[in-house]
């Protein structure tokens, strides 16, 4: 083999930086011959301020800085200021993990992966510069931290749970070609407010803005997928959604939600807008299905359904304060599942579509209306209605 593996001693590296501003600095190295590079290994460096130098000299041979060891600074608690040099194209896992006391990282612009949890529970690090080159963020890279902002414009993908609890974190820009964001990839970002994405992002995988509880800036024109539990619990204040994929739970609990207007949509899944206690002013249309439970326990007050809907599943708009429902003449709504307006306060004549085929137990009772119009066709079970309801049936010919 034309190379070979040397490791020195920190005694012997040490005499070579003294003119890097590094003097008896305990930096270990693993060089390698055959091309002349270094590696920076597992380190018992005791100083706050780490700048790791381009290249080293060893025995009058220079050697370039390459790359960082996984776990070489791990749960280093002196550390508070670390610049990377250009010349490091590779950093390992947990390289930097749990240095609870890092504050500012200056990153080199030649590394396109920043690995599993590099910078995990490094609670006090609040500035990120450099890095324009990254393209990929492995698992839990950003976890745990004080950053307040952070500006990827490369980035072609991302793990789960890349900035987890950064809950001082107000500001993301992420552009490149990345085409979803990750599941947990912001869960916890409790101050999280403003959040701008490229183009190629279309979907939003699970949990990924779970519990922004700040969250009301998002531009959603080019998502189309919206996992389960995407953005529970986020800040919006109102919401237009065209052509998505909404996922169980998507925007369960978004409790400063009023308005929302949802089109093109094939169905609006399981409990998608449920707790979300002050949605007053709700537009549909072409919706095929309402999942069940998708507007429980929120505030709407009237609705307003076109010829698309088919499906209103159990317990959609069960706890709401509905005072009017309407359907379009040529409805295609087939049927009205188990507690679908349940405990609401539907008032005057109800006038269901002829193109009904099945009302469900409770779908209307606990609601103020005294009478019920539907088709001869249309079946229901004997307590889909209170007590005392005036049920009139319509023949084909009236």
């Amino acid at each position: 083999m034309n190379s070979k593996i040397v490791k020195f001693s920190v005694c012997v590296l040490s005499l070579s930086l003294m003119g890097c501003g590094q003097n008896n600095n305990t930096i270990n190295y693993v060089l390698n011959n055959g091309d002349m590079t270094a590696m920076v290994v597992s380190s018992g460096y005791n100083y706050p301020v780490l700048n790791i130098p381009e290249t080293i000299t060893v025995d009058n041979n220079v050697y370039t800085v390459v790359s960082i060891q996984e776990n070489a600074f791990k749960g280093n608690n002196y550390l508070k200021e670390v610049t990377i040099p250009d010349t490091v194209t590779i950093i390992g896992y947990d390289a930097f993990r749990d240095c609870k006391k890092l504050e500012s990282v200056i990153m080199s612009d030649s590394i396109e992966v920043l690995p599993d949890h590099c910078f995990s529970n490094c609670q006090n690090l609040v500035s990120y510069t450099g890095g324009e080159e990254v393209k990929t963020l492995l698992t839990g890279v950003f976890e745990g931290t004080a950053i307040k902002s952070f500006n990827f414009t490369n980035l072609q993908s991302m793990g789960i749970d890349c900035f987890w609890n950064n809950q001082h974190l107000e500001e993301v820009n992420i552009s490149g070609s990345l085409t979803n964001i990750s599941g947990s990839a912001f869960e916890k970002c409790t101050s999280l407010k403003k959040v701008t994405l490229g183009s190629s992002v279309t979907a939003v995988d699970s949990y990924a803005f779970k519990n922004c509880e700040n969250l009301s800036e998002l531009n959603f024109d080019y998502i189309t997928n919206i996992a389960s539990y995407a953005f529970e619990n986020c800040g919006f204040t109102s919401l237009s959604l065209f052509g998505k994929e909404i996922s169980s739970h998507a925007f369960n609990s978004n409790k400063k939600l009023e308005t929302l207007s949802l089109s093109n949509v094939s169905e609006i899944g399981l409990g998608s807008f449920k707790d979300c206690n002050n949605l007053s002013s709700l537009s549909v249309s072409n919706v095929k299905i309402i999942g069940s439970q998708a507007f429980m326990n929120d505030k709407i007050s009237s609705l307003s359904f076109d010829s698309s809907l088919e499906e209103i599943r159990s317990s959609a708009f069960e706890n709401n304060q509905i005072l009017s429902i309407s359907f379009e003449e040529e409805s295609s709504l087939r049927l009205i599942s188990r507690k679908a307006f349940y405990n609401n306060q539907i008032a005057g004549n109800l006038n269901l579509p002829d193109s009904l085929e099945y009302i469900y137990a409770y779908a209307f009772q606990n609601n103020k209306f005294q009478e019920v119009s539907l088709s001869e066709k249309c079946s229901f079970e004997s307590n889909s209605f209170d007590k005392g309801i005036n049920v009139v049936i319509r023949n084909e010919n009236n």
